[in-house]
């Protein structure tokens, strides 16, 4: 009950026949899943800011930096623009660009359904 549980793990070998778009995307999203046990310390808050981070732009350096808050360790990097997911909140305007994420990592471009009519 007084435990935070990070899950984090990759798809596999992407040995199948998918289209190519989906195999870079998941590549590029791991699953992750954070589990927080309702003793810990400021659970209220912290599940308040999952909720609000779940469905915007994390990256790993938000992990790294979030591991690091309660890892009670000196980690060895100091990541520029990233946010602690358990205390803070990633802004709704975050980009790639804004969050330092190299374009060969950013999923901004997978592309959307669109209606389309000819007038």
């Amino acid at each position: 009950h007084n435990t935070i549980l990070i899950l984090l793990a990759d798809h596999g070998l992407h040995g199948h026949d998918w289209r190519e778009l989906w195999r870079v995307y998941e590549q590029r999203n791991p699953f992750l899943q954070i589990l927080i046990g309702k003793n810990v310390d400021g659970w209220e808050k912290m599940m308040a800011n999952l909720r609000w981070n779940s469905d915007k732009l994390v990256t790993h350096a938000d992990l790294y930096m979030t591991f690091a808050a309660y890892s009670g360790q000196a980690m060895p990097l100091s990541l520029r623009k990233t946010v602690n997911l358990l205390s803070e909140q990633v802004s709704s305007e975050r980009t790639c660009r804004s969050a330092d994420l190299p374009d060969e990592w950013c999923n901004c471009w997978v592309p959307k359904n669109c209606n389309i009519t000819n007038a």
